[in-house]
């Protein structure tokens, strides 16, 4: 199974936000999120590791109330994981995907925010699912990143409230 059978590439435009000192991107883009979700979970169901995803999947629907099923329909055309370190220490890894509407995005996932807090203009919010866009892409996005916050359309996520305070 081809996870970008039937996709049609789109603009990156994601680095119009990364600094100017990112040593690493890998950046997808697709036509249509749900497709690029449900042949993930093809795949993981030819390599016998969707039992195992979908048990935290169905732990998170049911201690958070979040469902990835109704989320991912929420996700707009772009995707992708960046570091910000010469020597690509995973400190300095991030993940992001691009939403379609910035406020319902956030009201579909509020079961996952546990605290937030504020940092000039932008909210940082501490997340239950420190592997949010690898659950929802893939293990080419597998990084801990317990922290996100949105940026024009942009939910990226990192490791700390600091490594965001730098992004922004």
């Amino acid at each position: 199974t081809d996870i970008f059978n039937n996709q049609k590439a789109q603009d990156i435009n994601i680095v119009s936000l990364l600094p100017e000192n990112t040593t690493q991107l890998l950046a997808i883009s697709f036509s249509n999120a749900k497709k690029i979700y449900n042949n993930k979970n093809k795949i993981l169901q030819n390599q016998n590791s969707f039992w195992s995803w979908d048990k935290n999947r169905k732990q998170i629907q049911d201690s958070c109330n979040v469902n990835y099923n109704e989320f991912v329909n929420e996700i707009d055309n772009e995707a992708g994981i960046f570091n910000t370190s010469s020597t690509l220490n995973s400190d300095n890894i991030y993940t992001y995907f691009n939403v379609k509407e910035p406020v319902r995005a956030l009201s579909l996932m509020q079961g996952l925010i546990s605290t937030s807090s504020d940092y000039k203009e932008f909210r940082i919010n501490t997340i239950r699912d420190s592997k949010l866009t690898a659950n929802l892409f893939g293990d080419l996005f597998k990084a801990d990143n317990n922290y996100f916050t949105t940026i024009d359309d942009y939910l990226i996520l990192g490791k700390s409230k600091t490594s965001l305070e730098y992004i922004i």
